[in-house]
C-alpha cells in the first residue's frame, strides 16, 4: 500500500490515526473510490496469474 494511494499507513500501535484514517475512507465516498481504484490498479498490476505463478515456481524449485 502507498500511504494515501491505495489506502494508508500508520506506525505499529498507532490505533487512533488508523481509526481517524479508517473514518475519514468512510465519510468521503470520492476517497473512497479513489483509493479502491488504486489498490485495485496494483494488485492487477503486480498479482496477475501470469507474474504471480512464476515467483511462485522459483519458491517451490529453491526448496525441492
Amino acid at each position: 500500500v502507498g500511504d494515501g494511494v491505495g489506502g494508508y499507513l500508520a506506525p505499529v500501535g498507532d490505533v487512533r490515526g488508523m481509526a481517524e484514517k479508517a473514518v475519514k475512507i468512510l465519510q468521503n465516498t470520492g476517497l473512497r473510490e479513489e483509493l479502491a481504484a488504486a489498490a485495485r490498479d496494483r494488485a492487477v498490476d503486480l498479482f496477475t496469474v501470469d507474474k504471480i505463478i512464476p515467483e511462485y515456481e522459483k519458491i517451490y524449485q529453491k526448496i525441492v
